[in-house]
């Protein structure tokens, strides 16, 4: 157990997990993936799709959060924000600029029994399939490598990630970006931010 996060994130974490199992069916649960230059909390990961979860408890601060959505709604097909009831009127007078039109929104909320509940307050998002070139920007090097070796793209063990992205996306289909991105993330073998993410899937081609 990582103990360097307060009690109420890790209740939530314990609260959004079975909810996303529920929500993304079969998905494997990733705990701090890298996205870009920053960490989204939690993403779902199935055979042909991706969803991340940003926490934001009572104890969090917001300066960061215009940043964290920018990035995390430009890469993943479908982007949640689950928060503390404190922050409700923050996050529901955000601009859209800021707030893109789409991003889930989970309220979680303390009862009177001291237990934790979820509140959907806009669940109408769904999987974004305009975005597939940026999910390629989630994966190593070693990683690419092995799509473009899967797929027939002919690419050079000393070619840069640089060119190795734009290659593999001129070659490859929307569906076929997003399914060998999921096939990589399901099955790396590395998560250490956080143990309790799932093993490897050992997906098959």
């Amino acid at each position: 157990m990582t103990t360097n996060r307060s009690t109420e994130e890790l209740a939530t974490r314990d609260l959004l997990v079975p909810w996303g199992r529920r929500r993304w069916h079969g998905a494997r649960v990733v705990h701090e993936l890298v996205v870009g230059e920053k960490r989204i909390d939690l993403a779902f990961i199935g055979k042909d799709q991706i969803a991340g979860v940003e926490i934001k408890g009572p104890k969090d601060k917001l300066d960061r959060l215009a940043g964290q959505i920018a990035t995390f709604s430009r890469v993943l097909p479908e982007f949640w924000l689950a928060y503390h009831p404190k922050w409700y009127d923050h996050i529901e007078a955000m601009p859209t600029r800021d707030l893109p039109y789409g991003t889930g929104r989970v309220a979680v909320d303390p009862n009177d029994d001291s237990h934790m509940r979820l509140h959907v307050v806009w669940g109408q998002t769904g999987q974004d399939r305009a975005k597939t070139v940026p999910l390629l920007e989630l994966l190593w090097r070693g990683e690419l490598m092995a799509v473009a070796a899967r797929t027939r793209v002919n690419l050079s063990k000393r070619d840069p990630i640089g060119k190795i992205i734009p290659e593999l996306a001129r070659h490859l289909t929307g569906n076929q970006i997003v399914r060998e991105v999921c096939r990589e993330l399901r099955n790396r073998d590395a998560f250490p931010a956080f143990p309790e993410s799932d093993p490897p899937m050992g997906d098959k081609a």
